[in-house]
Parts: C-alpha cells; structure tokens; sequence
C-alpha cells in the first residue's frame, strides 16, 4: 500500500516547484493525477480494441485510440518540463477533438461524457473568465458534434424537426444553467483567492515592517552597548586622569606652598629662595602644562572644541613652538632644531596645530636627555605634507605607543623626574583626527622617537566638530 502511495505522490509532483503560487501548486497536483487517470484508461481502451475486438474495427481506428494514449504520456513530459500553461492550453484544445475522432471511428456512444468533464475542467484549470467561456463553448461545440452527429443511435430524434429544436433548446438551456452553476461556484473560488492574496500581501507588508523595526532596535541595541562601553571606558579613563592630575597639581602647589611658608617663617633665607627659584620655575611650568592639557582634553570629549580649518604655515608655527620652549630646553642643555627652511603651507585649524606641536616638542624634551636634540622637518607626500618631530630621547615601548591609540591612560617621568598628566599624547592624537589629518609613532628605546603629523594640502570644506560643511 506503501509502494502505490509513493507512485501516486511522484506522479501528482511532476513538475512540481515549491516557488509556483499555492493555487498553481493544487492545480498542477489535479492535473498530474488526472492526466495520468485518463492515459491508463485510455491505454486499456486501446489493448481492450486491439485483443479483443479487432474485427469490429479498422486499422484507422486503432491508430486513433493509439493517438489518444500518445497525446496523455506526451503532456506528462510538458509538465515535466514544468510548461503548466502549455499542458493545460494543448489539453483543451486537442482533446475534445480526438475524443470526437475516436466517437467516429469506434461509434461510441460515451465518449461526449468525456467532453462534458472537460467542460467541468475549464473552471477548474483556467483563471481568466475570457479563458472558461472559450473554453467552455469549444468543449460544447464538439459534445454536440458527438451527440448528435457521430451517435448514430440518436438518428431517430432528428425524423422530426419539431423535435430536433426542442432537444436543441432543452441542450443549450441545461448548459447555459451547467456553465451559471459552475461560473459562481468559481466566482466564490475567486473572491477567496483574492482574500487570501490580499491577507498574504498585508501579513507580507507588516513581515517587512516588523524585520525593518527588529533590524533598528538590532542595531540601536548594538549602539546603546557599544556607547554604553565607551562611557564606562571614559568614566575609567577619566576617574584616573583626575586622580593623578589631582595628585600631579596637589604636588606641585604644595611644594610651592613649602617654600614661600618657609621663607615666611624664616626656614630660608632670601639668597636660599634664589638658588630654588629654577625649581620653582619648574614646578610652575609643570602646573600650567597639567591645566592647559586638562582644559584641552575637557573640551575636546564635550565636544565644544570648534574647527576653523584655514592655511597655515607650519614652518611659522613651528618656530614659535621652539621660542615657548626654549627655556625649558635650555635647562637640559637640549638643541631645538627648526629645520623647515622655507614656508610651508597646509590645512589645518591653527590653535589645534599650536596645541599638538606644543605637546609633542613638550614630551620630546620631557624623555630627552642632557644635551640631546629635538628636530622639526617636513616632507611633502602627494596631496598630504609630514611634519616630523624627531628627538634622541629615551624612547617609547611598543605597549606605551599601543596605550596611546587605544585610549589606555599612562604616564611616565621624564630624564630629569619631570612628571606629567599623560594627556598630552591624547590630546595630540584626537586633534589631529580631528582635522582630518593622520597621526603616527615611530620609536626604538635609547634611540628616540618620531611623531609624523599629516595634513592635506589642499582645503576640503569648513570643519565643525563632529561634522564637515562644504563651502560656498
């Protein structure tokens, strides 16, 4: 039982294909079943003439129920083939006429059944009204061909032509009530199909609408995360900046405070405060370096730092970089270099550019020892310019230079016990991204470190923070 159910399954899927609509999909298992009903009936048909009544009929005849058994087994490869629309416009077509051929040549009396069921067919297999009503008349034209035509046992009915009329009225009014009874159990089988289509179509609508909302709560969920992490790595990063600028700027104010209580109380001579007053100069130095990178740094992560980038010339700026400098380099004995010789012009936002050369000539003399050298240069690099800052310092580690860009706050003293917040570097690699420019560190320990700054040489629009307006 297995076996046959497995048969009849296969031969329903011929050309089966799961894209087909669903109402293609049952019409298509009701014609695979059916087309294969009617090639074994008429293949029995066909063995039935041919062994046991061969001499009742002609070779003409066998040969148009032989055509018959064809035509079914050939529509089995069209569907296989998954041409629907060819099998099923080619079974309207050519049946009823064969089934008329077969009615002459064997003058049987059932074959306008058949055609009937075809007629019953069109409204089952066919969408389209124009299509039923073609269908349906070619399908009648060929019933009354049969019936009154090639069914020699009628004959008598048509001895009198009151009578003929009457069966011809009596006809064609069963089946004008035959096609209105079938034509509204269709129009029900319409209405339903346009139901579901339109419910397919809505649910499909609200499917998108409902995909659309999970991918944007999808993607604002993983927003909110990625913001909440930064705002946690911020708090950490800024819970230990404070500390440690607290601890830097308590330090420094306190030994100040030492000194001049000293002098007051009279621990120190006058000549004695002289000889500390380079010390003090430093300790000054040091606390406005840790207040001017603390406010930098404070306005560059609330965003109020704003960007007019302009042309600029680096060979200007960064001369008046050394001259800041100077003093504390002199200390050390340290060389300053400007070895930009002529002007160079790029663009960029000036006090941003003042600010990061500040820093990086700064930190070079911090880890510069006695008698060392810092050296500014440039090179022009397509439409970009490098400014190099280039010291024989102390070096930096590959985990200290990793700290830096991945927001990992460190920080170190200097040659001479020089401390410092560890903003500066910071600061120097979100300024430059700022403006669109590129920042990167090269070192080797006991050799030196470069810092490589690029800008564009060319303006591309006016920059806000946070956003770039084209001009004019």
């Amino acid at each position: 039982m297995r076996f046959f159910s497995s048969i009849q399954q296969q031969i329903a899927e011929i050309g089966y294909d799961n894209n087909l609509p669903e109402y293609i999909k049952k019409r298509v298992l009701v014609f695979n079943q059916l087309n294969f009903l009617a090639f074994l009936l008429s293949l029995m048909r066909f063995f039935y003439i041919a062994l046991f009544t061969p001499h009742f009929f002609s070779v003409s005849a066998l040969l148009i129920n032989f055509a018959l058994c064809a035509f079914f087994l050939c529509m089995m490869w069209v569907m296989h083939k998954q041409f629907f629309r060819t099998a099923t416009i080619s079974s309207f077509f050519l049946v009823p006429p064969m089934f008329a051929l077969v009615s002459w040549a064997t003058n049987d009396n059932g074959m306008d059944i058949f055609v009937l069921l075809y007629m019953m067919f069109s409204f089952f297999f066919l969408n389209q009204l124009k299509n039923i009503i073609i269908a349906f008349l070619y399908c009648l034209i060929f019933f009354l061909v049969i019936h009154f035509i090639f069914q020699k046992g009628f004959n008598y009915r048509l001895t009198n032509a009151a009578n003929l009329y009457l069966i011809i009225f009596n006809y064609l009014v069963a089946f004008l009530m035959f096609f209105a009874t079938m034509y509204l159990i269709k129009y029900q089988v319409w209405v339903y199909e346009k139901s579901v289509k339109e419910k397919t179509k809505v649910l499909a609508e609200r499917n998108i609408e409902i995909e659309a909302k999970n991918e944007t709560l999808s993607m604002q969920a993983v927003h909110l995360e990625t913001t909440t992490q930064e705002l946690t790595e911020l708090n950490q990063v800024k819970t230990k900046l404070f500390s440690v600028i607290s601890h830097d700027l308590r330090t420094s104010i306190y030994a100040l405070k030492n000194i001049f209580e000293a002098l007051r109380l009279g621990y120190i001579t006058k000549e004695e405060l002289i000889n500390e007053l380079p010390e003090l100069s430093n300790e000054i130095d040091n606390c406005a370096e840790v207040m001017e990178n603390l406010l930098n740094w404070g306005r560059d992560q609330f965003k109020e730092s704003r960007i007019a980038i302009e042309r600029i010339d680096v060979k200007e700026i960064a001369a008046t970089t050394f001259k800041h400098l100077l003093l504390r380099a002199s200390k050390k004995n340290i060389t300053l270099v400007n070895s930009i010789a002529k002007p160079v012009y790029v663009y960029a936002d000036t006090q941003m550019i003042k600010i990061v050369l500040r820093n990086l000539v700064a930190n070079a003399v911090k880890f510069t020892p006695q008698g060392g050298t810092i050296e500014i240069f440039t090179e022009e690099k397509g439409d970009f310019t490098n400014i190099y800052i280039k010291d024989d310092g102390i070096g930096m580690t590959e985990q200290a230079i990793t700290k830096v860009f991945n927001n990992e706050y460190y920080t170190t003293l200097g040659t001479n016990k020089e401390t410092g917040t560890g903003l500066g570097l910071i600061i120097c690699r979100d300024f430059v991204k700022a403006i669109n420019g590129n920042f990167v560190i090269n070192s080797v320990i006991k050799e030196g470190t470069t810092f490589t700054i690029s800008l564009p040489v060319k303006q591309h629009g006016t920059l806000v923070y946070g956003s770039k307006l084209d001009e004019g």
